[in-house]
């Protein structure tokens, strides 16, 4: 027994330090505090802190701005000075806020989610999400008790498990937070997940390379260093020839129950492609119990574009038989204007194109330890041109206007994604046995004007085309126990 008492003791004295220490870093903080929501989660952003608080405890309150270079500790004194809240680390990564004399309590143990492992029942909030900037509270029934912080929780170990309990460092951000945000592609999302960067060489959605840390393959982007998955699927190349690291996906808010994104190799679980982290869409299941229908309009403005841009889209969520057998659908096409001249050709603002996107899931659930799902994808960007406009070798400066581009042959390109899934969970009381079959399909094709590079050999007319056809099938077999 006095063995066992010395180990604990030591485990919570190190928790202990591992907080102490994120407690003295030093950061740069710019906060403003015109909302106290978008206040917590910009702190988060610029501390690497996952937040959590109670919407009860921070209703009304008003914090205040945070500026300059202080340790966490100094900065969270100042933001919340006067308010009656405190922050209480839950553990090196997570800080709960609380009001004074709060006691944090933990909501029950996992029960079936989507990894075949458990989940807690009742609903969940991320920390940092973009509106609410923190977990939500506890049902009507337990706010009597007190206030209670919800868990957050995550499948970054291809189970269902508290982000407390998970040995890497993730960041989550809820479906919920997203459609709030009115984040519809992979670039908004990043605003939202710290140290996750999206970058576009041709300033066209779904033409991006990720990088976190900091850490890419290089300008051009050929190899993949952030993977991309949909639930337990890698989708796109790992393969430099198939340029694995020039396409990325965007899933709408409607489609994902959260994104989770892991910081450092994960090469582990999650194998090739890896080495920065992983991008990981959770999709929703399809509800056996409720009817859900949701829509969406969004209109949009772009300096030097002679058209608006626009977004619609669609859901429907049925339960074909109640318990047991469900389906959803949802559809969506968003028009990005352009805003590049070409000033050889005398279009205007030629650089358009549009997304279109559907999803389709059916989930059968005969008897409650099994379950099957079916999932088919389709993402198609068609782009007219890129971003890029003409400029001086030496002084960098525009050639002719900042918006002109002089080349004869009009870039353009093709991104079209195909992701089936067939996905058999099987819960064996000491196990949980997942079966996950996909195939998917990534086509791209684009064309460039090569006359600047190639006119002592073609003349003016040198377009310079690429494609690539991807096909690739996996095939994941997993057994793992209930505990760690």
């Amino acid at each position: 027994m006095p063995n066992k008492i010395l180990i604990a003791l030591t485990l919570i004295g190190l928790q202990a330090w591992g907080a102490q220490a994120q407690a003295q870093e030093l950061h740069r903080f710019n906060v403003r505090a015109d909302d106290a929501a978008l206040a917590i989660q910009g702190f988060g952003q610029q501390s690497g802190l996952q937040i959590m608080v109670s919407a009860q405890d921070l209703a009304g309150k008003h914090l205040n701005p945070v500026n300059g270079e202080m340790t966490t500790e100094a900065a969270f004194r100042t933001l919340l000075a006067g308010t009656g809240l405190s922050p209480q680390y839950v553990d090196e990564r997570s800080v709960a806020i609380v009001a004074a004399g709060a006691v944090h309590r933990s909501t029950p143990a996992p029960t079936a989610g989507k990894e075949g492992e458990n989940a807690a029942p009742g609903p969940f909030r991320v920390a940092q999400e973009a509106v609410r900037g923190a977990a939500e509270v506890a049902s009507p029934a337990d706010a009597a008790s007190g206030p209670m912080l919800e868990e957050v929780v995550v499948t970054a170990q291809k189970r269902t498990e508290r982000l407390q309990d998970v040995p890497v460092a993730v960041s989550a951000v809820s479906g919920e937070a997203l459609q709030a945000a009115h984040a519809t592609s992979l670039a908004d999302y990043a605003a939202y997940i710290p140290s996750l960067q999206v970058i576009s060489f041709t300033g066209q959605p779904g033409q991006v390379s990720l990088a976190l840390r900091g850490i890419t393959t290089g300008s051009t982007a050929a190899n993949q260093s952030v993977a991309i998955y949909v639930d337990d699927v890698p989708v796109g190349s790992s393969s430099i020839y198939a340029g694995g690291g020039s396409s990325g996906i965007d899933l709408l808010p409607y489609d994902v129950e959260r994104v989770e994104v892991l910081e450092g190799p994960q090469g582990t679980l999650y194998g090739a492609s890896a080495l920065g982290g992983l991008l990981k869409y959770v999709t929703r299941d399809p509800d056996l119990r409720q009817a859900q229908f949701r829509a969406g309009l969004d209109l949009t403005g772009m300096h030097n574009a002679t058209r608006a841009g626009y977004g619609v889209r669609a859901s429907a969520d049925v339960p074909l038989i109640t318990d047991e057998l469900g389906a959803t659908f949802s559809i969506s096409r968003t028009y990005t204007p352009g805003y590049i001249d070409n000033v050889a050709m005398g279009n205007r603002s030629f650089n358009s194109g549009v997304q279109d996107a559907v999803r389709a899931a059916l989930l059968w659930k005969p008897t409650p330890d099994l379950s099957l799902e079916l999932s088919a994808l389709y993402n198609r960007s068609p782009f007219n041109g890129s971003g890029a406009v003409s400029v001086y070798a030496s002084p960098g400066s525009p050639a002719l206007g900042r918006y002109d581009n002089v080349d004869v042959e009009r870039d353009s390109n093709n991104v079209t994604t195909q992701l089936y899934v067939a996905r058999l969970r099987y819960d064996l009381g000491w196990a949980g046995l997942t079966s996950v079959s996909s195939f998917s399909r990534l086509i791209s094709l684009s064309e460039v004007d090569g006359s600047s590079i190639f006119y002592p050999f073609f003349g003016v007319y040198a377009p310079f085309a690429t494609r690539s056809d991807v096909k690739k099938f996996t095939q994941e077999l997993r057994l793992a126990s209930p505990e760690h």
